[in-house]
């Protein structure tokens, strides 16, 4: 089974700096991991541990020697693309006109129903 000193060092975490700077909750965890599966401790404190390891981050003898000298970040370059702005079209709203007229709805004729009769081939 892993140890959590194992598991810190996997997850990039330098226990011994870690355990030196913060006992307390180095001893916590550690409790906790040892009662439940790493992929469980993992899941469950996933956070934590990305929070852990940008502050204890574990490295390479040589990589510690490089990152004492200045390391100078490369420059990106990323091309500008000129894209076409992007114009909603104005909704269409359709008003009523109102008429000064005032109409009674007796002036006003219906329209009357007109029975069509199907139209068979062959009869008159």
């Amino acid at each position: 089974m892993m140890t959590f000193e194992e598991y810190c060092s996997e997850k990039k975490i330098n226990h011994k700096i870690f355990k030196s700077n913060d006992e307390k909750l180095f001893l916590e965890l550690k409790n906790i991991f040892e009662c439940v599966h790493p992929d469980s401790f993992t899941s469950q404190k996933k956070f934590l541990i990305n929070k852990l390891r940008r502050s204890y981050l574990l490295l390479e003898n040589k990589e510690q020697k490089e990152i004492s000298t200045t390391v100078e970040k490369p420059k990106v370059i990323i091309p500008k693309i000129n894209k076409p702005a992007v114009v909603a079209p104005k909704p269409i709203i359709i008003k009523p006109k109102m008429t000064s007229k005032a109409v009674d709805s007796e002036s006003v004729e219906k329209p009357k129903a007109v029975a069509l009769k199907p139209k068979i081939p062959g009869q008159k």
